[in-house]
């Protein structure tokens, strides 16, 4: 499931919607403060869009980002959501760079 830890954020490959469950109750914890790409390549429905917007919800309260990425979405399907979903992970991963200069600079 884990693709890349890198110093800024996490990317995670899950096999199924299980495996999302289970490391957001044993390990996300482990992964203070850092953003997190989450590249689905599965059926999406409402039980792991439910799924996502928890992750979501979660890092937001660390003032982190969770961005999905997956390569053909329906974007009706994710009309009333606050998830963030890019089509490549590139994307994402650029999503997260302009996110961190923005906060680098709130800071000063």
């Amino acid at each position: 499931m884990l693709v890349e830890n890198s110093e800024i954020f996490l990317k995670l490959r899950p096999l199924d919607i299980e495996s999302i469950e289970v490391f957001y109750i044993n390990k996300l914890r482990n992964y203070p403060k850092k953003d997190v790409i989450i590249i689905i390549d599965f059926v999406v429905d409402k039980k792991l869009i439910f799924e996502l917007n928890k992750w979501n919800s979660y890092l937001g309260l660390t003032k982190n980002i969770l961005v999905v990425v997956i390569d053909n979405f329906d974007s009706i399907q994710f009309n009333y959501d606050n998830l963030l979903v890019v089509p490549t992970a590139e994307e994402a991963k650029d999503y997260i760079d302009l996110e961190n200069i923005k906060r680098d600079i709130e800071k000063t």
